[in-house]
Formats: C-alpha cells, sequence, structure tokens
C-alpha cells in the first residue's frame, strides 16, 4: 500500500509516523510545497526574540530522520496541484506525478495579505516561517527601526507585540475586533488592560487598514500611526485550494468537510488538521479548529482507519493557554458571543479567588468566568492570573468532554500542596456557586444592569471600602451585617458585591435567611 501525505506540517508528520508505527511494510510519501520541513510555527517568536537560538531547535524532525528512523520519504519543494481521483495520481508543479492508495490532504493554513495600498511596501513582513524570522532580525539589524505595528487580533499578534515592547521599541496592534484576544469574552481581556498600558503597548481597535504609505498606515477612521516595520499576523484561514479545485466537499468556513473517521466524500481521500472542519461539541456547528493537539488527534484517526481500526474523532472542544510573560489567560470549551450567536441560553458567574493562602505574601488574584446552562452543563470556562492557570483548564476540558455539569465541578479534585494551593479549590467555589443559581437560591447582575434606585451595598472592611469602591454604595461589613439589618431596605433591590465575590455571597445567605427576598449577587 502506498499512502501519500500532501503538507509537512503537524497534522501531516503525525499521520505519516502513526502510520508506520500501524505498518511497516507501507510506502510512505509526504509533498511539502515549501523547502522548510517540520518546524513548530509556535515557536517562532521565541526565535526572533532570541530565547531560542537556532532554528534547528524547533524542527519536529528532518528530513533525514524522517527516512533514517521511520523509513518515511519526505520531498520538499513539491507543490501539489491537481489531484486525479479516477487514476489515483497527484500532479505536481515541475515536477512527475505521484501515485496513491490512499491520499491524505494535510495542507494546513493560510496567511494571507489583504489588497491594501502600499502592502507590499518595504519593511511589511508576514510572519509565518522561519524564512520569515530570518527576513524580519535582518531589516532590523540594517535600518534604525523605532516604531514597530503589529497587525492582528490573536495570541501570535500578542506575543510579538510583547516581546518588542520588552526591547525597548514602541509599540502598536492594529485589529479589526473590538478588543485584542476576541476568542475569549471582553470582561476577562479586560483584566489585561493595566498589564498591557504598563508594557506601553497601543492598541487601535475597530480599525481597518486603507493605506501604507511614507512610514504611515492610515486607518478608516482617519487616524495615522507611524511604523518603521509592519508584520501581519492575522487570523488563519484554511488553506483548502487544492481540496476545492479537486471537487471535495467544502463547508461554509472554507474547510474541507469529513467524516467521524476522517475522510471526505472520496473513501479514499482523508484530511486534517487546520484544513478541515470539525463539529464543535459546545454548540453542535462546524468550526476550524486552530488547534494542534486536536490536529494529531485528528490524524491518529486517520492512520487507524487506513490500518482498518474505526476509532471516530471526538467532537472538537476549544481549549487554550497562553503565557503572557507575567500573566496567563486560558479558555476552554465556549464563550459568550459562540453562545449567543447559536442561540444557546446560558447563566454566568465571575470568581475572584486567590492562588494560595494568603499566609504568602506573594499571593495574587486569579479571575475566573464560568459558562453553564439552566440545567448546570458546563458550556464554558475562561481564566486569567498568574499561577494554576493550566490544571484547571484542563481539568474542566475534561469536564465538558465527558459532558460534566457544575456537581462535578463541586467534587472536582486538584492536588493539594501548600503553597500552590488551597484545600478548597476555586473550582469547587465555582461549582457551588453555579449549583445556588441553578437551583434557585441565588440571583446574579452586572455592573451594567446596576440602577440609581438599588441599593448597592460593599462588605468589604471599612478600610477596603475607603480605599476604593463603587459610586453610590453603601458599607456594610460582613461581620457587621446580622446586628444592622433594622438598617436595610426591604422595599429596593439589594445589590451585594466584595473583592472576591465569596464574601459579598455570604452576605447573601445570610440576608436570605432574614426575609430579604429582592437580593443579587454582583459579578464584576
Amino acid at each position: 500500500m502506498k499512502i501519500v501525505i500532501i503538507g509537512g506540517g503537524t497534522s501531516g508528520i503525525a499521520v505519516a509516523t502513526h502510520l508506520r508505527r500501524m505498518n511497516e511494510k507501507a510506502k510512505i510519501v509526504i509533498l511539502e510545497k515549501n523547502n522548510d520541513f517540520a518546524h513548530v510555527r509556535s515557536m517562532l517568536p521565541y526565535l526572533l526574540f532570541g530565547d531560542i537560538v537556532s532554528s534547528n531547535d524547533i524542527i519536529a524532525a528532518s528530513v533525514e530522520q524522517m527516512q533514517r528512523i521511520f523509513n518515511i520519504k519526505v520531498k520538499t519543494s513539491h507543490e501539489v496541484y491537481k489531484i486525479d481521483h479516477k487514476n489515483k495520481k497527484v500532479f505536481i508543479k515541475g515536477k512527475p506525478t505521484e501515485t496513491y492508495d490512499k491520499l491524505v490532504i494535510a495542507t494546513g493554513s493560510l496567511q494571507a495579505r489583504p489588497n491594501i495600498d502600499g502592502v507590499l511596501s518595504e519593511g511589511i513582513f508576514d510572519f509565518k516561517s522561519v524564512n520569515d524570522v530570518n527576513n524580519i532580525k535582518k531589516y532590523l539589524s540594517d535600518n534604525p527601526v523605532q516604531n514597530i505595528v503589529i497587525i492582528g487580533s490573536n495570541k501570535l499578534a500578542l506575543k510579538l507585540a510583547l516581546g518588542f515592547a520588552k526591547q525597548n521599541f514602541s509599540v502598536s496592534v492594529i485589529t479589526k475586533e473590538d478588543f485584542v484576544l476576541p476568542m475569549f469574552d471582553n470582561d476577562i481581556i479586560s483584566e489585561l488592560d493595566d498589564f498591557i498600558a504598563k508594557i506601553g503597548i497601543n492598541i487601535y481597535t475597530e480599525s481597518e487598514i486603507c493605506s501604507f504609505a511614507n512610514n504611515q498606515i492610515t486607518l478608516k477612521n482617519n487616524i495615522s500611526v507611524d511604523y518603521d516595520l509592519a508584520i501581519f499576523a492575522p487570523e488563519q484561514t484554511p488553506n483548502s485550494v487544492l481540496a476545492a479545485n479537486s471537487e471535495l466537499k467544502i463547508g461554509k468556513h472554507n474547510g474541507v468537510i469529513t467524516n467521524e473517521y476522517m475522510q471526505t466524500d472520496n473513501n479514499d481521500i482523508y484530511a486534517c488538521g487546520s484544513v478541515v472542519e470539525a463539529k464543535d461539541k459546545i454548540t453542535g456547528k462546524n468550526c476550524i479548529p486552530i488547534n494542534s493537539s486536536y490536529a494529531t488527534k485528528q490524524a491518529k484517526v486517520v492512520a487507524d482507519h487506513i490500518c482498518n481500526i474505526a476509532k471516530p474523532i471526538n467532537d472538537f472542544i476549544d481549549c487554550e493557554i497562553i503565557n503572557l510573560q507575567n500573566i496567563i489567560i486560558g479558555r476552554c470549551g465556549a464563550n459568550e458571543k459562540d453562545l449567543q450567536k447559536n442561540n444557546i441560553p446560558y447563566h454566568k458567574i465571575f470568581l475572584r479567588h486567590y492562588d494560595k493562602s494568603l499566609c504568602f505574601a506573594d499571593t495574587k488574584q486569579n479571575v475566573f468566568k464560568l459558562l453553564f446552562s439552566a440545567q448546570g452543563k458546563i458550556l464554558g470556562l475562561q481564566i486569567c492570573g498568574e499561577h494554576g492557570i493550566s490544571e484547571r483548564i484542563n481539568a474542566v476540558w475534561a469536564q465538558i468532554m465527558h459532558n460534566g455539569d457544575i456537581y462535578d465541578l463541586i467534587n472536582e479534585i486538584i492536588s493539594f500542596d501548600d503553597p500552590l494551593n488551597m484545600p478548597k479549590d476555586p473550582l469547587n467555589t465555582l461549582g457551588s456557586l453555579a449549583k445556588e443559581i441553578v437551583e434557585g437560591r441565588l440571583k446574579t447582575i452586572s455592573i451594567s444592569e446596576l440602577k440609581e434606585n438599588m441599593f448597592l451595598m460593599d462588605t468589604r472592611s471599612q478600610h477596603n471600602f475607603e480605599h476604593d469602591h463603587l459610586p453610590n454604595a453603601v458599607n456594610l461589613p460582613l461581620n457587621a451585617i446580622r446586628d444592622n439589618l433594622h438598617s436595610i431596605p426591604k422595599d429596593k433591590k439589594i445589590v451585594l458585591y466584595c473583592n472576591r465575590g465569596y464574601g459579598a455571597y455570604l452576605a447573601y445567605r445570610i440576608l436570605s435567611q432574614n426575609g430579604f427576598n429582592n437580593l443579587f449577587l454582583l459579578f464584576f
């Protein structure tokens, strides 16, 4: 059997190596259109800023290693432009055709520049290969550069911006989105505002570029941004041109449509990675999974199925951890935009929780946001903080994968050891608060819903209240509530808040058992 794989990225290599482990006799060929092979793209910023010294250090496997260790033939500079289904062969620019028994399309994603006046000017770069990194380094060494503009709003764009700012460049980020990292919700991203402002990055949101000229970028709102060097780091789109030209089924997100075994509408042609559309477990709709971990899972399904082992791919659950030097942000499942777009009803709660015992001087707050259904099904989690983010995101991802609910969060166990965390984990507290909402014992409200005729009660200490508090708030510390029940109005909506949310929740429980019915817990 001969298997031809088009694409030498994460999913293509994963298909090839797993196939070899399953079948020693198969002939396996990888066709890669570029000279670069198996470079880990997520490592490119670290190569640019010198955290990784050599491009050889970000190679998953060399052409020689693939041949020597796996007996897999890798052919670089082989760009496939046509697939002949009937005769089972592929046509390659300037090269002989390749025949196949099974074909795998793993062409990944595209990062294309928009058609804007001056977009091909000197000093404007893409950021998708080692060659791009080398070109940017050379330009920096050969030219006086002070103003750097990053175009995009994703993880790559922000990491580039932070890296250049750390090297004392003047850095701006331009995006069409309402805010950076739009895969998160704005109320979680707002936790980064002080961090980004302190670093000194200028962010232009809801901004569309009209032109590049004379080292200035002109935006549609008549704002001009100076630049000496600009880098495009936009969202990637599926590189499905070959599949579309070969009359394979393409979805509304421009990705290849496959079945649960990653087969296209031609049973001998498979597709995997970011060129494929996947079913989102939360929304039930198709999406493009730009996720290396999921790509490798798809690749294993492809290899298994070629070897007559039928193990279907799981629905996709998005999961992401972004390390931004001194702060980490993570998410899994859906965000509010996903749920609203797909008309999925939901509740949300926020929790500010210390990342370790208050006995330690370096204790910091993490901010949690949980989305869940009226029945308690977990829909999504987002966290922003400095420590303990990844293990909690991964734990909730596993809960969503197994159809977990808020009651599972109450029973979730995160390994305990001072000073890493506390015996009662914030996930347990989130589950408990969500349970109160689902079972009708707790009502919540957001800052945008506050009205002047509401009684806004700050349950923190007098010292904390005097340092900072919300406008029109009345201070009644938690430990003084029982002695001052007579001073709390019963004819108004009472809104309770504190620093973290838990103290206000305790106040809520006290009042609810003392004849107060019109209570709300404020989340912000």
